[in-house]
């Protein structure tokens, strides 16, 4: 008895992920993004992140300013780093990077 609904179990499960790869591809062809949306730079993030790369503010007074949470502010850190061509820091020390002289003079 439990084998048959252990089958029929196995069988819906199966169905339903083929469903949803079907949902899947249908979206991509009508054009559809999926995934939760990108965080866009909030205002003044060039001249902040400049501030905060050669140490003037420290990465905590950022977040607060630009109500972002942690994972997200470092997120957009990495994102300016590479949109930019910028050198990443080797390390965080406080929520500063540190960056050689060389590295922040650069910016």
């Amino acid at each position: 008895m439990l084998q048959i609904f252990a089958a029929v179990n196995e069988l819906d499960r199966a169905t339903i992920k083929e469903r949803q790869r079907e949902g899947i591809a249908s979206a991509k062809e009508r054009g559809l993004k999926l995934g939760r949306p990108r965080l866009s730079f909030p205002e003044g993030w060039a001249e902040d992140y400049k501030r905060g790369a050669i140490g003037k503010v420290e990465g905590a007074a950022l977040m607060k300013k630009h109500n972002i949470s942690k994972p997200s502010f470092y997120a957009l850190v990495k994102r300016w780093q590479n949109e930019q061509n910028l050198p990443t820091p080797k390390r965080w020390e406080n929520g500063k990077p540190v960056l050689s002289f060389h590295q922040a003079r650069g910016l």
